[in-house]
């Protein structure tokens, strides 16, 4: 799995993060029958059979620019991708503060990163973000989030694919409420010892 660290990983072990988010998320979907796998790789082969980008939402946290200018784990890693993705010929939308800097197309959430910014409580401006990629749904064939778990009540019914990646601990206890509720949304963990959790 993929680990974060302070310095950018290989092309390669970028695409095959993606390429294993992918296929672990299609995998837990049909071992959990929450998907219909013939509609969602249907989608994935038009994508690839007619030369066209696949079109892809990355949903940031808003605590930081993408990348951050300091720290930030989560924006660093969206950052690698997003660009990856970018660079591979796909049709990317970043939802970030527009302080950050991507070659994808840019919906700015928030006028800067909120710590800096000085703003605690990011669940307002969060939810204000979501809202927004929840009305542009149908213009992507993916939606990855990075955001933890508030897109699930609003995206729990999407026919949009989308996957969320879990940046921290899997293995407290206040979140499993969650887990057990939300079932069907697709989740990745960004190491092997979480994801065993």
């Amino acid at each position: 799995m993929f680990m974060i660290s302070a310095q950018k990983p290989s092309k390669t072990r970028l695409s095959l993060h993606i390429l294993l988010t992918l296929f672990l998320c299609i995998s837990n979907a049909l071992v959990s029958g929450c998907w219909r796998p013939t509609k969602y790789l249907a989608g994935l082969v038009l994508s690839t059979t007619k030369n066209t980008p696949t079109r892809i939402a990355q949903v940031a946290p808003l605590a930081e620019s993408v990348p951050p200018k300091l720290y930030g784990g989560t924006e660093r890693v969206v950052s690698w991708l997003t660009e990856d993705l970018v660079e591979q010929g796909h049709d990317v939308t970043l939802f970030a503060s527009a302080d950050s800097e991507t070659s994808a197309e840019l919906v700015r959430a928030v006028p800067q990163g909120l710590r800096l910014a000085g703003i605690r409580d990011h669940n307002a401006s969060l939810l204000v973000m979501l809202e927004e990629v929840r009305r542009r749904a149908s213009s992507f064939d993916v939606i990855h989030f990075h955001v933890d778990l508030l897109q699930f009540p609003s995206f729990r019914d999407s026919s949009t694919r989308r996957l969320t990646t879990l940046h921290g601990r899997l293995d407290l206890p206040d979140f499993h409420p969650v887990y057990r509720a939300f079932p069907e949304m697709p989740l990745v963990s960004i190491t092997r010892t979480c994801a065993k959790k």
